[in-house]
């Protein structure tokens, strides 16, 4: 199938898929099946989460990958990173220790929260504006997860944005500040709105539980903050730019406006059902959703985290 999807790509002048992870710790965001074809630009400033990228990903088989150890940011130059003590928390904002306690002090997790987000140590690291490094090139996915300075990666991306060459974001916002001088989801969704992305879905980071030795809920959800997809609006866009949103919005999980990009493109039943051979990035195995469908929820999670 996959040589399928390949050959379908090739027909409509699609032979390279560019993705931006910008905060790729962890891991990078791409399409398994299409890997072959996929240029990767990872950023991630954190010399020791870079490294680890470099072994992970030494001999995969992406068409391109740049790994680059620079922040992306509103200017170029060189900026101070702090350091956390949990890698995933590290930002080049100063964390706000005293609004997370006003809004999360009293939640029996928060010490361990809070060890998480202290800052072990700052560090200087070159930055770049994604104008400079991109050079008016196109982006179709750009995933943004740097623990607050989002907006400013944004702001710093806006030739690109302007000249529409950047067609499906995902970007963790928050609606509370957990750092200095942190924007907000509203701030990120107005920019994103005047500047023709439609907002697509917000996914929040919430999980709610009863305990059992205390009445009642222990707290409503554990962040307020989650990852918003949006999607350039854009009514003279090539053939081949609307397939590719469509990929990538399918891909996430959204196949009624993934079908909308593929019609737009005027692609056949046939070919549509082609596309949507890929597995999505959700997809579990049947054998990890038959377990989910018969196990109780809490003995579900208690299984994974073994």
């Amino acid at each position: 199938m996959i040589k399928h999807i390949i050959n379908l790509l090739n027909k409509n002048d699609i032979t390279e898929l560019t993705i931006a992870d910008v905060g790729a710790k962890g891991s990078v965001e791409f399409i398994e099946e299409l890997s072959g074809i996929t240029t990767i630009h990872a950023f991630e400033p954190n010399p020791v989460e870079c490294n680890n990228l470099k072994i992970l990903y030494k001999d995969y088989p992406f068409k391109t990958f740049h790994l680059n150890e620079l922040g992306l940011a509103e200017n170029s130059g060189v900026a101070t990173f702090y350091l956390t003590n949990h890698n995933s928390m590290s930002s080049f904002l100063k964390p706000d220790i005293e609004n997370y306690e006003k809004h999360f002090g009293s939640y029996n997790e928060f010490s361990s929260w809070k060890s998480n987000i202290d800052t072990q140590e700052t560090i200087s690291i070159k930055i770049q504006k994604a104008d400079e490094y991109f050079n008016d090139k196109d982006v179709d996915y750009l995933k943004l997860d740097t623990q607050g300075s989002e907006l400013y990666i944004l702001k710093g991306a806006k030739k690109l944005i302007q000249n529409k060459k950047i067609h499906v974001i995902k970007v963790e916002v928050s609606t509370i500040p957990i750092y200095k001088d942190q924007a907000l989801f509203s701030d990120i969704d107005l920019f994103l709105r005047e500047n023709h992305y439609e907002l697509i879905d917000f996914i929040t980071y919430r999980n709610e539980n009863t305990s059992l030795l205390n009445r009642g809920q222990v707290h409503a959800h554990y962040a307020p903050c989650g990852d918003a997809i949006y999607v350039l609006v854009d009514n003279e866009a090539l053939k081949s730019c609307n397939i590719k949103k469509g990929i990538f919005l399918y891909w996430l999980g959204y196949t009624s406006i993934a079908n909308f990009f593929f019609e737009k493109a005027a692609l056949s039943v046939d070919d549509i059902n082609t596309l949507k051979s890929i597995k999505t990035s959700n997809h579990k195995s049947f054998y990890l959703r038959f377990l989910k469908n018969i196990i109780p929820p809490v003995l579900f999670k208690l299984m994974k985290r073994i």
